[in-house]
């Protein structure tokens, strides 16, 4: 079991040192932002959902309430229910609390790679995850370390890194399935529209993050349905 384990985390290698720049990167980000090191540190760990992070960043500098964080938050992460089944179905023999643990590390590139690479051993899994987890929240903290050491004109000038990560996310989902195409052209445009009659930032953020996502859905239905 243990030689599995370390098996996994060897094979892990590859998607922590991937997720180094970007874990650097928000915890540098979140720093300019006033989360110090310790409570970045703590969101990489325990949240440990990249996406949501940059997005709870955003969000805070906006100054949204603890509500508005929570459910962007959720409607973000709920697909991991469905991202993480293809291992989960693999592994329904295993223990609850070994199957919630791997669920806990499992993310859409570790699910990825898996997948690829045919790696279903919850050990081995576990491990894999475990290698990609605390590569993340380590550099985190790096990021965050150093950051604070910055001149403040140089972490500043660096605020555009959040809407890059953000690009960047956008069109890794692209890639994968052009479908989603109109999801975000509806999300863009209802951003706009909530912004032009006078809704605050992080409330247009909210509502056209959901908003976006349920109106193609009922589309899809309305339309399957005639």
């Amino acid at each position: 079991m243990i030689n599995k384990f370390f098996k996994g985390m060897k094979k892990g290698l590859p998607i922590g040192i991937a997720y180094f720049p970007f874990a650097f990167t928000f915890g540098f980000i979140a720093t300019n932002v006033g989360i110090n090191a310790f409570k970045s540190g703590v969101m990489s760990f325990l949240l440990y959902a990249g996406t949501s992070q940059v997005l709870i960043v955003k969000l805070l500098e906006q100054n949204s309430t603890m509500f508005q964080i929570i459910l962007a938050s959720t409607v973000i992460n709920v697909r991991y229910i469905l991202i993480n089944m293809p291992i989960l179905k693999r592994q329904e023999n295993e223990s609850l609390i070994k199957r919630f643990i791997n669920a806990f590390f499992l993310t859409d590139e570790c699910v990825s790679y898996m997948i690829l690479n045919n790696i279903y051993d919850i050990h081995e899994t576990i491990g894999f995850g475990f290698c990609a987890y605390l590569s993340f929240g380590i550099s985190t903290i790096l990021g965050s370390i150093l950051g604070s050491y910055m001149p403040p004109l140089y972490t500043q000038s660096l605020n555009f890194i959040l809407y890059a990560i953000f690009l960047y996310l956008l069109v890794q989902v692209l890639m994968n399935n052009l479908k989603y195409i109109f999801v975000v052209l509806t999300t863009i445009i209802l951003k706009c529209i909530l912004v032009y009659i006078g809704l605050s930032a992080s409330l247009s953020i909210l509502l056209s993050i959901i908003l976006g996502a349920l109106i193609p859905l009922l589309l899809k239905e309305e339309y399957y349905g005639e």
